[in-house]
């Protein structure tokens, strides 16, 4: 019988009586021999195909774990981190993803003259850590980096100008990737590798790159919120020296104040004194006794209101909350500073006025104004008020027909200690300020020369709540 062919080492015929193809044992049969060679060459193959399959799984496992460590790191540097925080962060997932011994950021100065080891770790990091190199001497070899390429040293002796720390043990092989961000060069990152047949491996440099561009960006976002931190603690430093310096000068301004006031106040004390006992003896001295007495009173009253005046500056007191009825307030001052030359006009609004605030420290704010106003038309004028509302605030306007301040004079209106008043004390106004800021408001002033002055007085109004208890 002819052999039909071969099947799986089986030998293969045809059978007459059945009409089909049957296998028959090899020991019935006679096998087709195959060559050894043949055989050998065929078990490579797949032997070959096994290992290419399995080294192609590792490298996917691996690009799964490279993946999965920039996911991580991109989370965790997205985050403002501070540079002293950050840097050793960097360098633990590049030791852990390609095991180097030793591991610096480098970072280049502002001149870009010097590089300086800003952060390590392994074998003899802080050896290394603080130390610093021009960056001239490498200017030639250091060339790739400026292009974003990585260099990779296999004799270190030849390549390092000076070993960086002095007595660091000499590596065997080094890897240096840039740290570039937005174009420019922010320094470097080293790998070191101390023991002999280790290296950076080859094929995970698409890998340290990505690991660097992402440690570039994050490590220029860690300098830019450290050196604002700086900006800001200089700034705090500078407020709180100007502060000092602000308050030596107003003791010295209150110093020199108090000390001319007092002196005066303390002169013409003396000389009245004296003068009373010259009259003393005398029976026709009465009149002038009693005169003597009155400006020794008179001296000792401004000598106190003075000592008042500034103890109200010094120590400002918080005002208490309640609800004042703003036209009773400014009603009542208009009492104080009545005079028959001055004719006042009132433009209420048609809607009760109230705020929330201390009545007594606002009947000051409103008695300073008109007395300011009317002491600024000796021969008599009109003085206007006029209270209403605008944009959730109660504005009162107090206006004179006097002569105006001058242009020069305005900046210092609110100023301690500043007066062109022969008897006035400068602080008549700067408590006013004090008071009117304590409730929440403002004050200004509006002048013209030769045409009056307004004060304009806003302060906010009293909660709804607060209207509909006063009412």
């Amino acid at each position: 019988p002819a052999v039909g062919g071969c099947l799986n080492g089986c030998a293969v015929r045809r059978t007459p009586d059945v009409g089909a193809c049957s296998t028959v044992a090899a020991e019935r049969w006679q096998m087709v021999r195959l060559p050894i060679p043949f055989l050998c060459k065929l078990l490579l193959v797949f032997i070959a195909l096994a290992i290419g399959r399995g080294r192609m799984m590792q490298r996917l496992a691996q690009r799964r774990r490279d993946l999965e460590s920039l996911v991580r790191m991109a989370g965790r540097f997205a985050r403002p981190l501070h540079f002293a925080e950050l840097a050793p962060q960097i360098l633990t997932e590049m030791q852990a993803a390609f095991g180097a011994d030793r591991l610096g950021i480098w970072l280049y100065d502002d001149d870009r003259r010097m590089a300086e080891c800003v952060a390590s770790i392994g074998d003899e990091a802080d050896l290394i850590r603080g130390h610093r190199f021009a960056i001239r001497d490498y200017a030639g070899r250091m060339a790739a980096l400026r292009h974003g390429q990585p260099i990779f040293i296999a004799d270190p002796a030849d390549f390092l100008v000076k070993p960086p720390g002095g007595d660091t043990t000499l590596p065997c092989s080094m890897a240096i990737f840039p740290l570039i961000s937005e174009e420019t060069g922010l320094g470097t990152i080293t790998l070191s590798y101390t023991r002999a047949g280790h290296a950076f491996p080859p094929d995970r440099i698409p890998f340290g790159l990505a690991i660097c561009a992402q440690a570039a960006i994050a490590l220029a976002k860690a300098r830019l919120v450290d050196r604002l931190e700086q900006t800001l603690q200089r700034l705090q430093q500078v407020q709180e020296q100007l502060i000092r310096s602000e308050r030596m000068s107003a003791i010295g301004q209150v110093a020199s104040y108090v000390s001319h006031e007092i002196k005066n106040r303390l002169n013409v004390i003396k000389l009245a004194a004296g003068l009373g006992e010259m009259l003393a003896d005398r029976t026709d001295a009465k009149d002038r006794l009693q005169s003597t007495m009155r400006t020794i009173a008179r001296e000792v009253d401004r000598g106190n209101s003075l000592m008042m005046s500034l103890l109200q500056f010094a120590r400002p007191t918080v005002p208490k909350r309640e609800p004042v009825e703003l036209v009773a307030v400014i009603e009542t001052a208009l009492l104080f500073a009545h005079r028959s030359n001055i004719t006042v006009h009132r433009q209420w609004s048609a809607q009760p006025a109230r705020v929330q605030g201390d009545p007594a420290a606002l009947e000051q704010v409103f008695l300073n104004l008109i007395l300011n106003a009317v002491q600024a038309m000796p021969h008599g004028g009109d003085l206007t008020i006029r209270l209403d509302e605008s944009h959730g605030c109660w504005q009162i306007r107090i206006r004179d027909t006097g002569g105006g301040i001058p242009a020069e004079v305005l900046p210092h209106l609110f100023e301690p200690f500043y007066t062109t008043k022969a008897a006035g004390t400068g602080l008549g106004l700067v408590i006013t300020k004090q008071i009117v800021e304590a409730h929440d408001g403002r004050i200004f002033c509006h002048s013209e020369p030769g045409r009056g002055t307004v004060f304009i007085v806003r302060l906010p109004e009293a909660p709804i709540q607060t209207r509909a208890h006063a009412a």
